[in-house]
């Protein structure tokens, strides 16, 4: 299960039953969730506090001297965000094969939290059961923001405010690397050809917070 092998403590799993039982229990705790929680909008802005133009989307506005979000439905939205949500990604076993279980020791990389969700939840659908508990979970802890690096199973949800991530073209200095320099025609051209493609998909959303 992609858990250490020589040590033990509470809640551990030590088998597929186990997470099944977890899988139905999380079922049922998120079909008790519907919404971003009291006094909130269905976009998670503030129910009773000042009532703004209603634009159809996210925007931003200064309100009493202080610059505020704004949901699509003229409420204030304070954001509270989780980057990377998701299920999980694939990591390497080249070098660390003594890490992992000898049936998994050949395979270049492997994705254990993948293999968990589809044992916890099972069938064709485990995705968007592990979806829905994802969002259920975030609105139940008052977080209301999918941050960047998430997966577009969350972000594609429409019950859920999100952002998104562009890497602009980088450079190497010296020893660092991974660095954009702002002045170089790369840089703004990678820019603007990066955020034309993500507005093409992503601009009609009111669910885009940016």
């Amino acid at each position: 299960f992609g858990q250490a092998r020589w040590m033990d403590w509470p809640g551990k799993v030590h088998s597929a039953e186990e997470l099944r039982e977890d899988g139905r229990k999380d079922v049922a705790f998120a079909a008790g969730v519907t919404n971003p929680g009291p006094q909130r909008s269905r976009f998670g802005g503030l129910i009773g506090g000042p009532k703004l133009e209603a634009t159809g989307f996210f925007r931003v506005e200064k309100v009493n001297g202080k610059w505020w979000f704004v949901d699509p439905e003229g409420d204030l939205f304070w954001s509270i965000g989780i980057n990377g949500t998701g299920n999980g990604d694939r990591t390497r076993v080249k070098g660390r094969e003594h890490l992992f279980p000898e049936s998994l020791r050949t395979e270049p990389r492997v994705g254990l939290y993948e293999e968990n969700l589809k044992r916890k939840y099972g069938g064709e659908d485990w995705l968007a059961k592990h979806t829905d508990v994802v969002v259920a979970r975030m609105q139940d802890w008052g977080v209301n923001t999918v941050g960047a690096w998430s997966s577009r199973d969350v972000m594609g949800t429409q019950r859920i405010p999100y952002t998104l991530i562009h890497h602009t073209a980088m450079h190497g200095f010296n020893s660092v690397e991974k660095i954009p320099d702002p002045f170089s025609e790369s840089f703004q051209k990678s820019l603007e050809q990066g955020l034309a493609s993500l507005a093409s998909e992503h601009a009609g959303s009111p669910w885009l917070v940016g």
